[in-house]
């Protein structure tokens, strides 16, 4: 019964540590990668070229994305690459 006792204890502090650590690695990455990006799309311009190719190019992957929804990702009727020579 001896060596019980320090298991008992143990455990909730490894559990502790690994939940810590987990949740501090997790929000310092999130951190390091969200600050320059937001800090980096600040300082771009918003009238110009390279703005509205970003902002159509989303536009067209939403509608896209929300034809494939609705066609339920069903496979193209015909494949219209032509077949190889064999």
């Amino acid at each position: 019964m001896g060596t019980r006792a320090p298991l008992e204890k143990a455990l909730p502090a490894a559990s502790r540590f690994l939940s810590r650590f987990v949740y501090t690695t997790t929000y310092t990455v999130s951190y390091a990668i969200v600050f320059p990006t937001i800090l980096i799309a600040m300082c771009i311009p918003t009238n110009n070229a390279v703005v509205h190719g970003f902002i159509d190019g989303a536009r067209a992957a939403s509608e896209k994305a929300d034809q494939l929804k609705t066609r339920g990702l069903a496979p193209p009727l015909a494949d219209l690459t032509p077949p190889l020579p064999s």
